[in-house]
């Protein structure tokens, strides 16, 4: 039994114009994690504080167009921004922490929901460095606030881990200078409930497809005890448990993520179409006529193990990409401690130019006297 729902407004796609652009305040939390620096600690000497290589960065964010097509972009301060970052253009920059958001005004339009949900689509933000350089570029997952749930949250971590959906790779850009970084956005609950307003999402109508749970899946059991128990012994042979939902409307197929064996299992994913898109009469004859497929994959054997050559091409390609980072991050490093330096030296000389200065004034004036 695999427990399906849809949903959307049910509104006539046809009933209202749509609207060129809904504007909404959102709030927007960036927790970022900065991937630890090597220091080489000089002999006899205290150990000093590794620099802070992300001093001075910042993201910006597209939030939309203007009327004339020109981009919308904020600079919004990280929490290892530092001092370096907190102005730009002569204005104070908001500042996005794990426990402090950013307030920003989006301007939504029916293109940019349209790109929310095509794949790898999101809303963008750009890492840009102290120079002023863009460094790389995140698309944080907007899917859920097209539904209506309260936050979208995506995590960008240096490796995927297996069957977490919300998680994306860090862009290769910035893998030297980070570990994680996690973008959350909410709707500022002062501007409402929904990330479209009523109109756009009378427009679009999006309808959400969801795959709730399995239930009562059959176990393989030899009875040996030495297998564990009935699911145990299923995962040894077989990959994890996935659903297969192919859906009309012309919405592709939904996999889940995959999950381990059990009896039942709560799955909750989900695909958002944007029916206000789609005729109005193939839309009602294929909710009310076509079928849903549904594959419930429980038994699907484990693929044999790699052959060794093909382990240590993999093996070489991944250590070729961490040599490529280590060489990005020592020169990130280098030069940071360069800088550091050449700082350091500069308010050193003038504080022995003042000094100086100091001194043959009060030789001056001795003399006078």
């Amino acid at each position: 039994d695999a427990g399906m729902a849809a949903k959307g407004p049910g509104t006539d796609p046809q009933a209202t114009a749509a609207p060129v652009e809904h504007r909404v305040r959102v709030l927007i939390t960036l927790d970022v994690e900065a991937r630890p620096v090597q220091m080489e600690d000089e002999p006899d000497a205290e150990p000093a504080p590794p620099p802070n290589l992300l001093e001075g960065t910042y993201f910006r964010v597209r939030a939309g167009t203007d009327e004339d097509g020109s981009p919308v972009e904020v600079a919004v301060n990280h929490g290892l921004s530092g001092d370096q970052g907190e102005v730009a253009d002569d204005q104070l920059r908001q500042v996005a922490t794990a426990e402090v958001p950013a307030s920003l005004e989006l301007h939504v339009t029916r293109d940019m929901v349209i790109d929310f949900l095509a794949e790898g689509g999101g809303l963008t933000l750009t890492l840009v460095s102290a120079a002023g350089d863009d460094l790389a570029t995140f698309s944080a997952d907007m899917v859920p606030l097209v539904r209506a749930d309260e936050v979208a949250a995506t995590d960008f971590v240096r490796t995927l881990a297996s069957g977490v959906p919300w998680e994306r790779r860090l862009p290769t850009g910035c893998r030297h200078l980070l570990d994680r970084v996690r973008i959350a956005v909410r709707v500022d609950p002062s501007a409402g409930t929904h990330l479209l307003g009523p109109a756009l999402a009378a427009d679009l109508n999006p309808l959400t497809f969801t795959v709730d749970r399995v239930e009562d899946l059959p176990p393989d059991y030899s009875g040996s005890p030495k297998q564990g128990g009935p699911f145990e012994e299923l995962a040894q042979s077989c990959e994890p448990v996935r659903v297969v939902v192919r859906l009309p409307l012309g919405a592709g197929e939904l996999v889940t993520v995959p999950r381990p064996h059990a009896r039942s299992i709560k799955l909750g994913d989900a695909r958002t179409v944007l029916a206000g898109l789609l005729d109005p009469g193939q839309l009602a004859e294929a909710l009310s006529a076509e079928a849903v497929e549904v594959e419930v994959r429980d038994r699907d054997p484990k693929a044999p193990p790699k052959p060794e050559a093909e382990l240590q091409a993999e093996r070489e390609a991944t250590a070729a990409e961490e040599a490529a980072e280590e060489e990005a991050a020592a020169a990130a490093l280098a030069a940071a401690l360069a800088a550091a330096g050449a700082a350091a030296k500069k308010g050193g000389g003038k504080g022995a130019k003042d000094a100086k200065g100091k001194d043959a004034k009060g030789k001056d004036a001795k003399g006078k006297d």
